[in-house]
Order: structure tokens, then C-alpha cells, then sequence
């Protein structure tokens, strides 16, 4: 405990000599690509500003907006200690724009969360669980994101699937697996195609980006069709030693609701 008290006084330490050092620490998953990715179509997003629900203080897709000056919003759940720590750390790099939340997302709560934001850029979502729900509730509150940046289930293979919504989901609760949360791919791409989207990039089998239909013409992305875009999840499979597959017979019994 001490010895991780003294690396996290030796980070602060260094972040406040070299601020740009922070951005060169803390990424997104899959080495990164998320955010370059990100940062890229940040330069033809209108609305400069975001909102990450679950991350960690090191690791989350919207780091290069904060670096870019975008305002925005990071929200997770039930870890104090890493929303003490990002808050320390955005004083300590001078980003007064960027707000820190320790808030359970839900459905009822989401209208009072976003209340203040009528038009954003960004919006990237990591909960293992509701996922599809919370976006499902954004969009159904008449919400117009530039960009979403979701995290898949990959063991879900192709099926059009996500869990039902429970406003207090545990995925560890629901199969000691831990691979019954959140929602397919083709789900995710079914309910925002009909709501404008389009899936423009899929990365390391775990996250996909949906991108307005209005600033896709602006770009020269490919819009991709999720069957053909699919992949597995690779650290997945790498941690649990099977194939999308094998994990996903371990949970088809378990109840799905169909998209």
C-alpha cells in the first residue's frame, strides 16, 4: 500500500514539473488506437466537448480531447480513489473545463445528468452492463451526439442481443464468468442506424465508433457493415482461453432480449 502511495506521489510529482507528461501515460485501450482515432475526428466534430461514462484515470478514450481543450464530462461509479485521483490530476494540468462525477447511471437519472448539455460532440460509454439502455435513454431523450464510442460484447458473436436493462447490474453477479453484460455489436448498430449513425471503425474487437450520418460525408471513412466489421475480442480470449465461441456457450442460457 505504501509503495503505491509513493508511485502515485512520484506521478503527481511529475506531471506537475511536465503537464504534457500526462498525456504521454494515460491512453486508451488497444495501444492507443481509440483515441488517435478520436482526436482525428475531433477535427470535424461541432460540438468541442464530451462525455465518458466509466473510465479510469489512465486509461479512457476522451484523453486527447482534454488535450485539445474540448470541455467535457467524466463519470464512473463506485471508485472514489480514481475519481480523487483524475480530479487531482486535471488541477494539477490546469483543465478547469473538464468535471469529475462519482454517479450510478441509470435510466431515471440520465435527463438530470445531461441537462445542462444540449449539444455534444462526444459521447463514450464503459459499463459492462447497461450500456445499451443508458445510450438507448440518450436518444430517446431527443439527444444528438456528434460521435458514440461504445464497448461491444464480443462473446455475443452476431447475434442481435444485450442484457436486460437492471439499474443495478453486476455482471460478476449475473454469471460468475463475468462475460454476460452489455450488448452485441449488430445490436448497438441496429438502434443507431435507425437513429442516424453510421459504424465507421471497430478496434481490437471491444470498441466501435458511430459517427452522424451528416458529418460522414464530410469524411473519407468507409461506413462498415457490423457482420463483416465483427471481431473478437482479442484480450479477451487471451485472458480467458477460448474463442468468442467457447465464451459464448457459457452464457446462451441466460435471458437476452432481442434488438
Amino acid at each position: 500500500m505504501i509503495k503505491k502511495i509513493f508511485k502515485k506521489l512520484i506521478f503527481f510529482l511529475y506531471i506537475l514539473y511536465n503537464q504534457n507528461y500526462y498525456f504521454h501515460v494515460a491512453k486508451s485501450q488497444n495501444n492507443n488506437k481509440e483515441n488517435i482515432f478520436i482526436k482525428k475526428l475531433s477535427k470535424i466534430v461541432p460540438n468541442k466537448n464530451f462525455i465518458e461514462i466509466g473510465f479510469h484515470n489512465t486509461e479512457f478514450n476522451c484523453v486527447g480531447l482534454i488535450e485539445k481543450n474540448f470541455t467535457g464530462t467524466l463519470i464512473d461509479s463506485g471508485r472514489m480513489l480514481n475519481t480523487i485521483i483524475m480530479r487531482i490530476i486535471l488541477f494539477i494540468i490546469g483543465k478547469s473545463n473538464i468535471e469529475v462525477k462519482d454517479i450510478h447511471v441509470e435510466k431515471k437519472n440520465l435527463k438530470k445528468i445531461l441537462k445542462k448539455i444540449k449539444n455534444i460532440g462526444f459521447v463514450s460509454i464503459d459499463i459492462d452492463g447497461n450500456d445499451f439502455w443508458i445510450i438507448k435513454k440518450i436518444l430517446d431523450l431527443k439527444l444528438k451526439p456528434n460521435v458514440f464510442i461504445v464497448e461491444y460484447n464480443p462473446s455475443l458473436l452476431n447475434f442481435p442481443y444485450t442484457v436486460p436493462y437492471d439499474r443495478f447490474f453486476d455482471r460478476f453477479k449475473k454469471h460468475e464468468s463475468g462475460l454476460y453484460h452489455g450488448a452485441s455489436l449488430i445490436a448497438f448498430h441496429k438502434i443507431l442506424k435507425k437513429n442516424g449513425y453510421s459504424l465507421v471503425r471497430v478496434i481490437g474487437g471491444l470498441n466501435a465508433v458511430f459517427l452522424d450520418n451528416k458529418l460522414v460525408k464530410k469524411t473519407k471513412l468507409k461506413i462498415l457493415n457490423p457482420k463483416e466489421a465483427y471481431n473478437e475480442g482479442k484480450i479477451r480470449n487471451k485472458y480467458y482461453k477460448k474463442n468468442a465461441k467457447q465464451q459464448f456457450d457459457e452464457i446462451k442460457n441466460l435471458k437476452f432480449v432481442k434488438v
